[in-house]
């Protein structure tokens, strides 16, 4: 009687609660909470097949186990799992990832299927034993083994999965297998490309937008002895890219001083230019260092003019001169590099040395850059050297020597008898140029030289200014102290 009168308050409590619109909104919500937090990894479809873990852990006595009660469904099943190790993956293929024969093995005997994916991993890995017990269980796209196994070195891989490519694709490409051994190691390995080459792959064949060759690809890792099998082969020695460079011509670019004496001993042809008209001697001294000098002799030796110059005219001394390597430069004039070679425009080295720029500053005189006296000097060293011509602003040698700073490049052009007074396209002689970048050693030097005589010294450029008042103007005491001296006013 009491259980009866307990269960009938129950059920009004429900009835009455369940009545309740507000209060029946909240039982629904609280039980879907229920079922999401309830739901397994298993319901969610995102639970990792317990095949799949074993094999991962290279447990084989568990996967002899799951084997034993597996359905075909769960032979070939994926690795479903966000952020699993081998999400994407079924088991076989991580079994080849691993490289463990005897999974593979077992996988296969119980019915998995040898995938593409599976035959991949086991060339790349260099597994040939794998390999082969996958082909022969019918795994289809060997060309995408085989270059997995070309790019990684495993020529022993290769060799076994040839026949298979061939026999799988009529249109199977091998020249483009090569490119890959070749393009993608960061070491290229001499017995893959040998194969290839034997298997008549194309030892000239280019790669992209680039037209690289394998020799070009070959020389820029500097992998000679693949350098020697592909010049046995035939491969064109003299080969341009797109942007006409040869493999000799990269030899020397990227100073591989071992890559350009082998290209030689093949009859490359070192007179050859780039699109740009860059020589192997310019390419030498764009940026050279002493370590450069041995590329330097034995281009030499191969009978490169020293001063083989682009069609502008512009040779090896000219580049170091407008680079400002100083030490460079005394390595070309040692070896008898031209000074007074003329570009088509006729600049010579010096001028080179001087391309002296402004960049300007509202506070100042500007930053003068790429004004290399130092380099100008060794220039200078000679009996008669040129002396230049104006440049572009109408500046001339020693103005631009001024512009350098340097005070014995200055002293050094007037004892060579320069007397250069022209004024610049704004009007500014040699004093002009003193009075902002020069020194009183410089005014001093250029009154004693006579240079322009007084009207010089008093002359006014184009925003009519007088050396004497820029040399105030710019806060140099003592180069206006040196004008005066000299008969400024």
């Amino acid at each position: 009687m009491v259980a009866a009168r307990v269960r009938h308050r129950i059920h009004g409590c429900r009835a009455g609660l369940w009545h309740d619109r507000p209060m029946r909104w909240l039982i629904r919500v609280a039980l879907l909470a229920a079922l999401v937090t309830t739901t397994t990894p298993a319901e969610a479809g995102k639970r990792r097949p317990p095949l799949i873990v074993a094999v991962d852990k290279g447990d084989g006595a568990k996967v002899a186990k799951l084997l034993k009660r597996a359905k075909p469904r769960d032979l070939d099943a994926f690795d479903d799992a966000p952020g699993s190790p081998t999400a994407g993956l079924r088991a076989i293929e991580v079994a080849a990832r691993r490289g463990d024969a005897a999974l593979v093995d077992a996988l296969l005997a119980a019915g998995a299927t040898a995938t593409a994916r599976a035959l991949e991993a086991a060339a790349e890995g260099g597994q040939l034993a794998i390999a082969t017990r996958l082909v022969e269980r019918g795994a289809p796209r060997a060309d995408l083994a085989l270059t997995a196994a070309a790019k990684a070195g495993h020529a022993d891989v290769v060799a076994a999965l040839l026949p298979a490519a061939r026999a799988a694709d009529r249109y199977f490409n091998l020249d483009q297998v090569l490119e890959f051994a070749v393009y993608f190691p960061p070491r290229p390995s001499a017995t893959v490309v040998e194969l290839l080459l034997r298997e008549r792959a194309n030892p000239g064949i280019g790669w992209g937008p680039g037209a690289h060759t394998v020799l070009h690809m070959a020389v820029s890792k500097g992998a000679l002895d693949v350098m020697a099998a592909l010049l046995a082969a035939g491969a064109p020695v003299d080969a341009e890219d797109k942007d006409g460079f040869t493999p000799l011509l990269g030899a020397v670019n990227g100073a591989r001083l071992d890559a350009v004496r082998a290209l030689l001993a093949a009859k490359a042809d070192p007179r050859r230019r780039t699109r740009r008209g860059d020589t192997a001697m310019t390419l030498i001294a764009d940026g050279a260092d002493a370590t450069f000098v041995p590329l330097l002799e034995t281009l030499l030796a191969a009978q490169v003019p020293i001063d083989h110059a682009t069609p502008d005219g512009v040779t090896a001394l000219m580049v170091a001169a407008r680079a400002g390597n100083r030490a460079w430069v005394d390595v070309l004039l040692a070896h008898g590099a031209a000074v007074a070679a003329r570009t088509t425009a006729g600049e010579v080295a010096l001028d080179a040395a001087l391309a002296c720029a402004i960049d300007a500053s509202p506070w100042g005189p500007g930053v003068v850059r790429d004004c290399h006296g130092d380099v100008a000097r060794a220039l200078l060293a000679g009996a008669k050297p040129p002396l230049g011509r104006a440049d572009a602003h109408e500046r001339s040698t020693l103005a631009r020597a001024i512009m350098s700073g340097d005070d014995a490049l200055v002293a050094r052009l007037l004892a060579l008898g320069v007397r250069d007074a022209s004024v610049d396209d704004r009007g500014a002689n040699p004093y002009h140029y003193a009075a902002r970048y020069g020194s009183p050693a410089m005014v001093t030097a250029l009154a004693a030289a006579k240079l322009g005589g007084a009207a010089a010294l008093g002359a006014l450029d184009d925003a009519d200014q007088t050396p004497l008042a820029i040399a105030r103007t710019t806060g140099k005491p003592g180069v206006a102290d040196a004008l005066v001296a000299a008969g400024a006013r």
